[in-house]
C-alpha cells in the first residue's frame, strides 16, 4: 500500500483485522474485497478527503491520518479504476492474469516481451491508422478481443504513445540501408541517416492544404511508407504541419515524382470538396433565410475570384440550389427580413407566455397557458401558436411529459410480442413438447431480503425442468433458464411465457430461436394462460419456508432440494397420484390406442372448458354496469 511507519502495538492490533492482507512496520496492504469496498464508497468523488473520511468511519483512524496510505489509494483508483486482482502494481510493471495472457497470445495480435506480453508492431500500426477517429478500445473490440482482458494499463500506455506529446517510441528509429537508398533521392527529403530523417520546408508547404487528413494518408500521398516512421516521428511531422506558416520554398526540381505527388494532393482536395458540398446539400434546407442569403453572397464572392475552379451553375447543382432561388436571394433586399420580423413577434409572444407560466408559481402545460392567456395578459393567442412558441424557446414545464421508458417498452412489445400458440391446451401434447416459464419473488430471512426465482415446467407431466435463483431479476436469469433446458425438448417445442420485458428482449428471442424453441406468449395481464406455472409457484410458497435462510447460498440449496423432491417424491392427484417423473414414464409407455384415447378425453375436457368460459363471459356482459 505504501511506505508508512507503524509501532509494534499498532501492528499487533491491525494484523488481526480481516481487511488487512499483509502488514509490516513500514508497509501495509488491504485485501482485495476491502479495496473494492473503499472504491465503491468513493467512486463518484475520488479525492483524498473522501477516502480519509471513509477510513475514519470504518475505524481506521491511524491509517486515515497517514498521507501515503490515502494518496496511494487515490492514485490507484484514478489510474486503474475498481481493483480486480490481489496483485499490487508497481511503477514499472503491471501484473495481469496469466490465463488472460495466454488468450491474448493465441489471437496473434500480441507477442511475448521481457516483462510479459505486448501488442505486436503490426497490430499497433493497425490501431494507429484509425486513431483518433476510432478509439483504441473500439479497435481492440473490432479485432475480436475483449478489452477487459487486455486491461486498462496496456490501453492507456498505448494511448500515451499515440498522443503527440507522449515522447515515447514503439521501437528504435533505425532506417535500413534500403530505406536510405530509396528516400535519399526523394524530392521532399532533406536528410536521411540510419537514425534520423528530416523533411524539406517544401513538404510542409505542399502538404498544408491537406493537413486535416490523417498523417498516414498524408505520407502515403507524398509516396512515403508510413510504417517506416515511428509513431512519435509521425506525430512530430503532424504537429509541425498543423502549426506551419506558408513560405516561398518550392521543390528544387519538378520531376515526374513531384507531379505525381501534386496530383495525389489535388485528388484528396477534390474528394474532400465533393464531400463538403454533399454535406452542405443536406444542411441547406434547414437553414433560415438570412443564413441562406449570407451563404449565397459568399458563393457569389467566390465566383468573382479569378482563380475559380468551377462555374456558378455546377456549384449550385452540387449543393442542390436552383438558379432562380439563388438569384432571387441575391437581388431581393427584403429576402429573409420576414424571418427577422417573425422572430421579433415570437419574442413578444414568449414574454407573454412566460408571464402566464410565472403566475402564482404553479407549473402549467400549454393548454393551461392557452386558456389563461387572455385573463392574465389581456391578449389572445392561438393554441397552436402557444405550442409552437414554447417548443421554439424550449419552455418545457414537465407537465404530462411522455415517458421515454414507457415508449421504448411499447415499441419493444409491438416488435417482439409473439402469438399465443398454447391457448390453454396444457394437456393436449406429448411430454416435453410444451414448456412454460415465469419469474417470481422469493422472500427470505423473515421477509427482510429478496431473491428471484425463474422456473420452467412441463404442463403435461408436471416435471420441473429448471428452477434458477438469482439476486437480480435481469436478462442473465432468464438466459440461464434457457441454457439449462436447451437439451430437454424435441425440435420446435413451444416455450410459453408472459409478455415480460425479459422475454421480449432481442437477445433472449435470438437465443430461444437458436435452441429450436417456438416462442408463445400469454395475453397481456391474463395469468390463466400460464396457469400450470403459476400453480407451481403457489404450491412452492405454501410448502417451503424461506424464513430460516439468511444467505443466498442457503436459498439456492433449499430450492435445489425442493426441485429434486418435487420431481421424484411428491405425488400429484391430477397425475394419477404419481410423481412427475413417474407420470412422464407412464405416458411414454402408453400404446398408440391408449395415447389416442387420452387425447380424445383431454380434447373433450378442453371444449367443455371453452364452453363454460363462454357462458361465464355472457353472464358478465349482462350484468355489466348494473
Amino acid at each position: 500500500m505504501g511506505k508508512i511507519r507503524l509501532t509494534d502495538e499498532q501492528i499487533a492490533v491491525l494484523s488481526k483485522d480481516p481487511n488487512i492482507r499483509d502488514i509490516r512496520q513500514d508497509r501495509l496492504r488491504f485485501t482485495l474485497e476491502f479495496r473494492q469496498e473503499i472504491y465503491d464508497a468513493v467512486k463518484d468523488d475520488i479525492r483524498s478527503a473522501s477516502i480519509r473520511e471513509y477510513l475514519r468511519k470504518r475505524g481506521y483512524t491511524i491509517l486515515a491520518k497517514d498521507h501515503t496510505v490515502v494518496s496511494t489509494l487515490r492514485k490507484t483508483f484514478l489510474r486503474n479504476g475498481c481493483p480486480k486482482n490481489q496483485n499490487r502494481s508497481s511503477s514499472k510493471l503491471y501484473h495481469h492474469d496469466k490465463a488472460d495472457d495466454e488468450i491474448l497470445l493465441e489471437t496473434g495480435r500480441f507477442e511475448k516481451k521481457w516483462n510479459g506480453i505486448s501488442f505486436t508492431d503490426a497490430f499497433i500500426e493497425e490501431l494507429y491508422s484509425a486513431y483518433p477517429e476510432q478509439s483504441i478500445e473500439e479497435g481492440i473490440r473490432k479485432a475480436g478481443i475483449d478489452p477487459e482482458i487486455v486491461g486498462y494499463q496496456r490501453m492507456s500506455a498505448l494511448k500515451r504513445r499515440f498522443d503527440k506529446n507522449a515522447g515515447m517510441r514503439i521501437r528504435p528509429v533505425i532506417y535500413s540501408a534500403e530505406d536510405i537508398r530509396k528516400y535519399s533521392c526523394h524530392p521532399y527529403v532533406q536528410k536521411i541517416t540510419a537514425r534520423q530523417i528530416k523533411l524539406k520546408e517544401c513538404f510542409y508547404n505542399d502538404a498544408l492544404p491537406i493537413s486535416f487528413m490523417h498523417i498516414n494518408d498524408i505520407l502515403t500521398a507524398f509516396e512515403f511508407e508510413p510504417s517506416m516512421f515511428s509513431i512519435s516521428t509521425r506525430n512530430r511531422f503532424l504537429y509541425k504541419l498543423r502549426s506551419w506558416k506558408q513560405t516561398e520554398c518550392k521543390p528544387e526540381c519538378i520531376d515526374d515524382q513531384v507531379i505525381r505527388i501534386q496530383k495525389n494532393v489535388l485528388q484528396i482536395l477534390s474528394a474532400h470538396t465533393e464531400q463538403v458540398l454533399s454535406d452542405l446539400k443536406d444542411v441547406i434546407p434547414s437553414l433560415s433565410k438570412p443564413v441562406k442569403k449570407r451563404l449565397f453572397q459568399d458563393i457569389c464572392d467566390l465566383q468573382d475570384n479569378a482563380g475559380r475552379t468551377c462555374t456558378t451553375r455546377s456549384l449550385l447543382e452540387k449543393i442542390g440550389v436552383s438558379k432562380s432561388c439563388y438569384y432571387h436571394a441575391l437581388k431581393d433586399e427584403k429576402y429573409g427580413n420576414s424571418c427577422i420580423e417573425q422572430d421579433k413577434k415570437d419574442e413578444e409572444r414568449r414574454q407573454l407566455i412566460q408571464q402566464v407560466l410565472d403566475y402564482k408559481g404553479f407549473r402549467k402545460g400549454y393548454r393551461q397557458v392557452y386558456m389563461m392567456m387572455e385573463k392574465i395578459t389581456g391578449q389572445k393567442m392561438g393554441r397552436n401558436t402557444v405550442m409552437r412558441i414554447m417548443r421554439k424557446y424550449h419552455m418545457y414545464t414537465g407537465i404530462r411529459k411522455p415517458s421515454n421508458n414507457r415508449r421504448a417498452a411499447r415499441e419493444q412489445l409491438e416488435k417482439n410480442c409473439k402469438d399465443n400458440l398454447l391457448n390453454r391446451r396444457f394437456r393436449l401434447s406429448e411430454p416435453r413438447e410444451v414448456l412454460e416459464s415465469d419469474v417470481t419473488y422469493l422472500f427470505y430471512d423473515h421477509g427482510r431480503k429478496r431473491m428471484y426465482g425463474s422456473a420452467c415446467k412441463d404442463p403435461l407431466t408436471g416435471i420441473l425442468h429448471d428452477f434458477s435463483v438469482s439476486e437480480r431479476n435481469d436478462l442473465e436469469l432468464a438466459m440461464r433458464t434457457l441454457d439449462n433446458i436447451s437439451t430437454a425438448h424435441p425440435q420446435d417445442a413451444i416455450f410459453h411465457t408472459d409478455q415480460g420485458a425479459l422475454y421480449l428482449s432481442d437477445s433472449f428471442q435470438k437465443k430461444a430461436e437458436e435452441y429450436g424453441f417456438r416462442q408463445s406468449m400469454s395475453k397481456r395481464g391474463n395469468c390463466w394462460d400460464n396457469a400450470p406455472q403459476e400453480s407451481f409457484f403457489g404450491h412452492f410458497k405454501d410448502e417451503v419456508s424461506l424464513d430460516t435462510c439468511t444467505t443466498p447460498e442457503e436459498v439456492r440449496t433449499l430450492v435445489s432440494g425442493y426441485t429434486e423432491y418435487y420431481n421424484n417424491e411428491r405425488p400429484q392427484w391430477n397425475l394419477n397420484r404419481m410423481t412427475p417423473v413417474e407420470y412422464e414414464q407412464y405416458l411414454l409407455e402408453m400404446s398408440e390406442d391408449e395415447r389416442k384415447a387420452r387425447i380424445e378425453k383431454e380434447e373433450r375436457r378442453y371444449q367443455d372448458m371453452k364452453e363454460n368460459a363462454r357462458l361465464k363471459a355472457i353472464d358478465r356482459y349482462k350484468t355489466l354496469g348494473v
